[in-house]
């Protein structure tokens, strides 16, 4: 019986999908019988929860984002287009086709006014007069500044989020404006944009710069004016989002930071205002969004700038750069980053709930009893249920803010071990025995540290875990580098055993995580230049292809089997083989393009100059095979759509393998029912495409018609989607 009222969304409720999440500890750990969950019963329950996708939660997904990918790579097409500067063309043609594209789009928003297409084509109508002034100051070449196409195009986005009414447009408005601002600023001086990196904006007039940080603030309170209001009269307006804010004072900090950290490395000390405005603000924030909207996000950027700032007066401040100074500045460092982390968590467990989560746990308390009724759960469930402890659930920005923190203090925490080695003396007599043996010391006790109970304390625990196998991989390196004279990235293979024990030893799913990510990432270029050295081009070609489509085909069977996998031994490693291994291929795609800072590493073997069409193929051939045998030998409904999607993929990940891979990503973060990797997988894919705009090894009019064809056939795709799969149980075709 096919159960699933929830499949009318695009995505699921984030009750749903914290109930689901919740629930998969119930898969074979639980030690009642009564209370434990069979795999095909928690496969019932995410269809019926929406969280897994069928044929209708498929066409409510696809028909949004397939819609909404296919309009912004035809934007980014044509800019990429207009970049590439025909010269051939002549300009009023340039014009009339910029010009036609936002004409189709405006005629696409007046038909469907009251429709989600709408809004996604005024959003790209947006964007493409973006492109279209870009082709004004390309071709006139008036003399005109850059600030001037920026501010225009402000000008143009006001009105547009004003009707609009989304949080996307004023996002764009406001970011559109900032640079504006900061370019008219680049204009009036001598400095070159590259400058910015080193002084960011202390080059501004101090009384302009205060002024334009007020008015960043400004901005700020009024959106949160806006949110209280409609979060107490309209609570499901798109005012009440709290994406948009979060950004707004992300940035705001950051600027202060940046601003605090160039007075004090030129120890300009007179203006004291740039730690005056980060006290206030960080003083009202505190008030505000720890007492009168709580906001835990808002603090953990408080806390971040706090560090960073207390970091760059440590460093700075540091006038005898001795061993013992030394020493003392890191574990000052250290301490800093485990008071933090402890103040969060601290936070976490004595913030009062709000309206919001209390709403949430009551709709989470109705959709257990809808679970029950169908008899989905049974009373012994339902009263394990509800004994569930959420503290270990850490919100998506903690996870990421501790993460970061992790791995800060176990690269500080290896060199202070590695100060410790050299004031004994056994850095010199032993280099690498003394490092090896003083890691695997380390990584027993982050080993006692994971299995406690407490979060701070598996924290650290991760932090040491990060010392250690980097401790180890570095020793092992250096005790075998002799034998490795040929390529320096050969060498990392001997990392691979140390990294992947570490992974089996080490309980920590966010620990596994990385690893598996890391052992994907380095064994791909290092088993290519092995390879490569022995072998012909041709035969390593395809040994490499098979290799990394080996890795793609071992992520979807782990992706279709994970309840299965969940209820064995090592379902923590299967676990981790889920998220390591997407993780891993991505940054892997995006070093495949060569840039300064991985030029020197990476692309001084002319066989590297393959992997971008080498990690193309595999992609394209491990989609492929694996979509074939799923359709071949489970004859599921939603062949339908694997097939389809993995054949389309496939092939654009042979000429953009991160576009591919990252469109693969979405549908794999849609069947995982989370919200949060599909605002991931969107950030990989827009970085990916910024790089890729520079990557010189492909024209941009080859990059423009591979986005253009793209975009036409994800609208093909979108089109096909809401005509072809039902939008209702039992409905063959809805429209």
């Amino acid at each position: 019986m096919d159960l699933s009222p929830h499949q009318q969304d695009a995505m699921p409720s984030r009750v749903a999908e914290r109930l689901c999440y919740s629930l998969s500890s119930l898969i074979g750990s639980s030690t009642v019988e009564s209370s434990r969950l069979s795999p095909s019963g928690y496969q019932q329950i995410l269809y019926y929860c929406g969280v897994r996708p069928n044929l209708t939660g498929w066409r409510s997904f696809l028909t949004v984002f397939l819609t909404l990918l296919g309009l912004l790579a035809l934007v980014a097409g044509t800019v990429f287009f207009i970049a590439w500067n025909w010269a051939a063309m002549p300009k009023m043609t340039k014009f009339l086709l910029a010009q036609l594209f936002i004409v189709a789009l405006a005629v696409v928003v007046w038909w469907r006014w009251y429709d989600g297409v709408a809004r996604m084509a005024l959003l790209a109508v947006g964007l493409s007069f973006g492109g279209l002034f870009a082709l004004y100051g390309q071709v006139y070449q008036t003399g005109a500044n850059s600030w001037e196409l920026f501010y225009i195009w402000a000008c143009v986005l006001l009105p547009l989020a004003l009707l609009g009414r989304q949080n996307a447009l004023w996002f764009c408005a406001w970011v559109i404006s900032n640079l504006a601002f900061q370019l008219y600023y680049i204009s009036q001086t001598e400095l070159f944009f590259g400058d910015i990196a080193s002084s960011f904006l202390s080059w501004l007039p101090d009384s302009i710069l205060y002024g334009y940080l007020i008015v960043q603030i400004a901005l700020l309170l009024i959106r949160e004016a806006f949110a209280e209001y409609t979060a107490r009269n309209s609570p499901s307006s798109w005012l009440v989002s709290r994406w948009c804010s979060r950004v707004m004072a992300a940035y705001l900090l950051l600027t202060l930071t940046s601003l605090i950290t160039e007075s004090v490395w030129a120890e300009n000390f007179s203006d004291l205002t740039p730690f005056i405005f980060l006290v206030v603000i960080l003083a009202a924030g505190y008030r505000y969004y720890r007492c009168h909207r709580p906001d835990l996000c808002m603090l953990t950027f408080g806390v971040i700038s706090l560090i960073a700032t207390g970091y760059v007066l440590i460093i700075r401040f540091v006038a005898l750069w001795d061993i013992g100074t030394l020493f003392m500045s890191g574990v000052l460092m250290v301490s800093l980053l485990i008071v933090g982390g402890a103040l969060l968590l601290h936070w976490r467990r004595k913030m009062q709930p709000t309206k919001t989560t209390q709403q949430a746990l009551s709709n989470e308390t109705v959709l257990v009893q809808e679970l029950h009724q169908h008899q989905l759960l049974n009373d012994v469930q339902m009263a394990e249920i509800a004994t569930f402890d959420h503290s270990d659930h850490l919100p998506w920005y903690l996870r990421i803010a501790l993460a970061i923190g992790c791995w800060v203090a176990g690269l500080i925490s290896l060199f202070l071990l590695v100060l410790l080695l050299y004031v004994t003396d056994l850095l010199d007599e032993f280099t690498d025995m003394s490092l090896i043996l003083s890691s695997l010391i380390i990584a027993v006790l982050a080993g006692v540290m994971l299995r406690t109970k407490s979060t701070g304390k598996r924290h650290i625990g991760l932090a040491w875990a990060i010392a250690a196998t980097c401790g180890l991989c570095i020793g092992v390196y250096l005790l075998v580098e002799p034998l490795w004279t040929q390529h320096g990235v050969i060498g990392t293979l001997w990392c691979l055993p140390v990294i992947a024990l570490m992974a089996v030893a080490m309980p920590d799913r966010l620990y596994r995580i990385m690893a598996i990510a890391a052992l994907v990432f380095l064994f791909i270029p290092s088993s290519a230049a092995l390879i490569s050295a022995y072998l012909p081009d041709r035969l390593t070609l395809v040994l490499m292809v098979l290799l990394v489509a080996g890795m793609v085909a071992l992520w979807l069977w782990v992706l279709a089997r994970q309840e299965q996998t969940w209820a064995v031994a090592h379902q923590h490693l299967t676990g981790a083989l889920l998220y390591g291994i997407p993780i891993g291929l991505g940054m892997h795609s995006l070093a495949s393009m060569p840039s300064d800072i991985l030029g020197d590493i990476l692309w001084g073997y002319s066989f590297y100059n393959g992997l971008p069409l080498l990690s193309g193929l595999g992609i394209a051939v491990g989609l492929i095979a694996s979509a074939l045998v799923h359709a071949l030998a489970f004859r599921t409904p939603t062949r339908i759509v694997y097939l389809p999607a993995a054949i389309v993929c496939g092939a654009i990940a042979i000429f953009a393998p991160g576009i591919g891979l990252g469109l693969i990503f979405l549908l794999a973060a849609r069947y995982q029912g989370s919200t949060g990797l599909l605002v991931s997988v969107g950030c990989f894919l827009m970085w990916y495409i910024i790089n890729w705009y520079y990557f010189l090894d492909v024209t941009l009019l080859y990059k423009a018609l591979i986005l253009f064809a793209s975009g036409l056939l994800l609208l093909c795709m979108a089109w096909a989607a809401n005509k072809l799969l039902p939008a209702a149980i039992g409905e063959a075709h809805a429209n």
